[in-house]
């Protein structure tokens, strides 16, 4: 039967079908609008409500996370340059999800988190994201290092942007692909050919690469899905099984 989009996403989990990589989630009601945080005012996103969850701490529904206005980004332990990245992009103090998810993230946690459009929740997992991405190995044709699991092209898109403005500063480059369909296969086959560092796709189109040996999964470290529900809605389980079953065992 329909249940709401927090209680599917929650019975995957409870179901087994992702209980080896139910990792750092950004999960949102819509598809579009999720990253522009530019768009709403400070004083409004850190009075958004956020639920967030990890290996170690839990803040259930009914409960209030507890945020500091106050906090800089440079106390969720992220290095001098990501913060200088996260000042550059006009974010002066961590929202309520960021503030709760990046220090998780950068332990290793594995998260959900839940908050609404526009609360940050593509920074809470972008930041910590890349700052893991520069301590690891370099790149390995055909390998991906981090995948990002998105519902549309859309938000394929915008979260790629956001990575992409967040590595922009780095002294090392990382390479960030994305990968949706509507468009020709080709050039993303050529993109994956020398290895990513960071992936953003669709479901249906990583299974495509994937079946036609473009893209291999053994040395993913970390898994996001961003806005989950989203994904479920749109009719995905079968394609996100198929890549849970592919994925490594041990992964963030």
């Amino acid at each position: 039967h329909r249940v709401g989009g927090k209680q599917r996403l929650l019975a995957l989990a409870a179901g087994g079908i992702a209980s080896h990589v139910f990792r750092a989630y950004a999960v949102g009601g819509v598809a579009v609008g999720a990253n522009n945080v530019s768009s709403v005012s400070h004083e409004k996103y850190m009075a958004m409500p956020a639920e967030f969850s990890s290996q170690r701490i839990r803040w259930p529904a009914d409960q209030t996370l507890h945020t500091d206005s106050l906090m800089p980004f440079s106390s969720l332990g992220l290095n001098p340059t990501l913060t200088h990245a996260a000042a550059t992009l006009a974010l002066a103090t961590p929202t309520p999800i960021q503030q709760a998810a990046i220090p998780a993230v950068l332990a290793g946690a594995d998260v959900l988190g839940l908050a609404q459009t526009g609360s940050g929740k593509t920074l809470a997992y972008a930041l910590p994201l890349v700052q893991k991405m520069q301590l690891g190995p370099h790149r390995v044709p055909r390998l991906v290092r981090a995948l990002v699991l998105v519902p549309t092209r859309e938000l394929a898109t915008q979260v790629t942007e956001v990575l992409s403005s967040v590595t922009r500063s780095l002294p090392q480059a990382l390479k960030i692909a994305a990968a949706f369909g509507g468009v020709s296969i080709n050039p993303q086959m050529m993109a994956l050919r020398k290895g990513v560092d960071v992936l953003v796709a669709t479901p249906g189109r990583l299974l495509d690469l994937y079946r036609q040996n473009a893209v291999k999964f053994s040395q993913v470290q970390t898994l996001v899905l961003d806005e989950a529900d989203r994904m479920l809605d749109l009719g995905f389980s079968n394609e996100l099984n198929a890549v849970f079953a592919a994925l490594p065992k041990r992964m963030q």
